[in-house]
């Protein structure tokens, strides 16, 4: 299956890794843990706020989220 650059999968992955150093999903949980940890400085932030915003964007609460994933390995 060609992608839209006209690479396969493993040949973008190891043309990502030869530019960056990196692997694909190495890049994007430094990417995530870099914005976590913004959000865990920023003190607006905190577990209530978090609970609810999650609520409001997902219509469940994190621990509903939590469970129903577990149970049916929901895709995020």
């Amino acid at each position: 299956m060609a992608s839209l650059v006209g690479m396969s999968p493993s040949a973008f992955s190891r043309f990502f890794k030869l530019r960056t150093g990196k692997s694909l999903s190495d890049y994007v949980l430094d990417i995530r843990l870099g914005y976590a940890a913004r959000l865990l400085v920023d003190s607006s932030h905190n577990l209530s706020n978090f609970n609810r915003i999650f609520k409001a964007k997902r219509s469940i609460t994190p621990r509903e989220f939590r469970a129903l994933y577990k149970k049916n390995k929901v895709t995020v």
